[in-house]
């Protein structure tokens, strides 16, 4: 077992509301009768005891987003968390949403020197996420926080282990049991934590606690995560009752099935869990203390949590990219007018307000009876601010917003690209069309005048400005003058954040750095697309010299003699760093090195 202070991560769970209710989850979503939300006073406690810690202070759920104070916790513990000062690449639209994610958490990344040896953490603020609606709603604040994020959208195959099933359930004695315990994958490579009830050696025990009513964990008081494993006393007995220490099986965690024992469905049953209610339970059954093949259901062989970074999204079904925009056309009575570019926008955009400066202009626009304009507002004898206010009360408070001059149309191709980015709803996309035409939008002339933004209502600029600002605007310049000044990006092709494509490329040749299991499913990679593994790297010299998957294991100095390789895959996420830094005192840059992300 692990000390808190030795786990790179210790958690802060601040709900167990989920829209999800995952086979074998470890919090337990879909058995609570009602979700805990964490008051701010609890968290706050929280974030000050681990004062001094040297790891990511994870926010966890359930859903965390779904906190009704979510917002004001980020906002806490990015102000009270020691981190790097990082350029925020997530004010731009991300074509590779995951990738770039992947990117953020090893420029984050260092290799600390826990009393039990190397490990890999992000030093800061973390977030674990299903990547649902309210994670969109907070997109801007989640990332100028996190830096590092467990994002898993569940709609791809990830596998979890039943918990519900305990070791007296099996039949294993002490003199077994005890070492089994104490080299549990969950307590070992995952977390401690915190919950509304207390501190917990492990995230798992605070789960347990809070769905069996248990009787809490340590005060929350500074230091409480210094404490040793033969510290833990009374903590342990949550272990005696817990299923991941033991060696059974995994599940498809979509399937929203819960593996158990006998004892303890007759628990829940009596409990008044809600999944027992629903039927997705599975009770296995045990003969000679095992588990018996066919009691499994679906369930399949344990394996890796991920095969890649990227599997934990899809972005065919997410949630994350814009489903419609709305567009506000400013018309002034002294421009050219043209008809055919307002249709365009009328057309095109899913809500369209027109807002003018006479009204002789209104029933200009009036007449012509244009399909899609949900409404005209003049602001003859009052300020330009109050059509602007009035036109943002007609659209949807979430809404990605072009704001466009007489002369401008969004064309269909670029409305579609747009479609396509995950963008930050607290950036203001701007251009003047001074420097040249671009993609998303047309012209009526080449007048340098014309302009267009997009902007998103729930951004903080504009909530923090609050509506007089807009009321009292002379023109737009009012509004950008007030926004976060890091957060004002060109709208063009070049704002489109994009990180080197880090795919295996079909028939290149790869070497790979690490024997283990990752190492194995980095090989699979390069198979599937019909690359060719050159050798094996390994920094142990007692494994160098070996074979593995059918080549030589050699040292990282021999990768100076392969000059015929087109990268060197580095097989795990958690020895990055230092494999990173061993490539790097060879003398082999960046771009020559890879995880395997596809």
């Amino acid at each position: 077992m692990k000390s808190p202070k030795d786990q790179r991560i210790i958690q802060i769970d601040i709900t167990n509301a989920c829209q999800h209710s995952c086979s074998n989850c470890t919090r337990f979503c879909g058995h609570h009768k009602k979700p805990f939300f964490m008051s701010f006073e609890t968290f706050k406690r929280a974030v000050n005891s681990l004062d001094g810690y040297i790891g990511t202070i994870g926010m966890m759920g359930g859903e965390p987003t779904l906190h009704p104070e979510f917002e004001k916790f980020a906002t806490y513990l990015g102000e009270h968390v020691s981190q790097k000062k990082t350029v925020n690449n997530f004010i731009y639209p991300q074509k590779h949403f995951m990738r770039a994610m992947h990117n953020q958490e090893l420029e984050n990344a260092i290799a600390y020197e826990y009393s039990t040896g190397t490990r890999e953490t992000v030093v800061g603020a973390g977030l674990w996420s299903a990547m649902v609606g309210s994670y969109m709603k907070h997109y801007e604040i989640i990332q100028d926080t996190f830096r590092m994020q467990a994002v898993n959208d569940h709609a791809n195959l990830s596998y979890h282990s039943p918990i519900l099933i305990s070791r007296h359930d099996l039949g294993i004695p002490d003199d077994k049991w005890i070492p089994m315990r104490d080299n549990c994958w969950m307590q070992n490579f995952w977390s401690a934590t915190i919950t509304p009830k207390g501190a917990f050696f492990c995230e798992v025990a605070g789960a347990l606690d809070m769905l069996l009513d248990g009787p809490g964990g340590w005060p929350i008081e500074p230091g409480w995560w210094k404490r040793k494993p033969e510290d833990f006393g009374d903590q342990l007995h949550w272990c005696e009752i817990c299923g991941l220490a033991l060696d059974t099986f995994s599940r498809d965690a979509r399937e929203e099935i819960d593996d158990m024992s006998e004892s303890w469905y007759e628990r829940l049953k009596d409990s008044g869990s809600q999944k027992i209610k629903d039927g997705r339970y599975n009770v296995v059954k045990i003969e000679n203390g095992k588990i018996t093949e066919d009691s499994k259901e679906s369930g399949i062989r344990k394996q890796a949590y991920w095969l890649s970074y990227e599997e934990r999204f899809n972005a065919d079904k997410s949630v994350m990219y814009p489903s419609e925009f709305s567009g506000i056309f400013q018309s002034f009575s002294a421009a050219d007018f043209d008809e055919e570019i307002l249709r365009k926008n009328a057309k095109l955009i899913d809500h369209l307000v027109v807002i003018t400066d006479s009204d002789a202009r209104k029933k200009l626009i009036e007449d012509l009876h244009i399909d899609g304009i949900q409404k005209i507002i003049s602001w003859e004898n009052r300020k330009y601010g109050y059509a602007l206010y009035k036109a943002i009360q007609e659209l949807s408070e979430d809404s990605y917003v072009f704001l466009m001059s007489d002369g401008v149309a969004i064309t269909e191709t670029g409305l579609e690209a747009l479609k396509k980015l995950i963008i930050n709803p607290g950036t203001l996309h701007i251009t003047h069309f001074r420097d040249s035409k671009n993609k998303y939008f047309e012209l009526a002339c080449g007048c340098d005048k014309e302009f267009a933004v997009l902007f998103n209502l729930l951004a903080l600029s504009l909530r923090k400005a609050g509506m007089d600002t807009i009321l009292n605007a002379t023109s737009f310049k009012d509004i950008s003058d007030i926004w976060i000044p890091s957060k004002i990006v060109r709208f063009d092709e070049s704002m489109e954040y994009d990180v080197p494509d880090n795919s295996i490329l079909e028939g290149g040749k790869y070497i790979i750095y690490g024997t283990g299991g990752f190492a194995r499913q980095a090989t699979d990679a390069v198979k599937a697309k019909g690359a060719q593994v050159l050798f094996y790297v390994n920094s142990f010299s007692n494994e160098q010299g070996k074979s593995f998957c059918g080549k030589e294991v050699k040292a990282p100095e021999d990768i100076l003699k392969c000059p015929d390789y087109d990268r060197v895959i580095i097989s795990t996420n958690r020895y990055f760093t230092e494999m990173r830094k061993t490539l790097c005192s060879l003398g082999i840059p960046d771009e020559k090195m890879m995880l395997p992300i596809e």
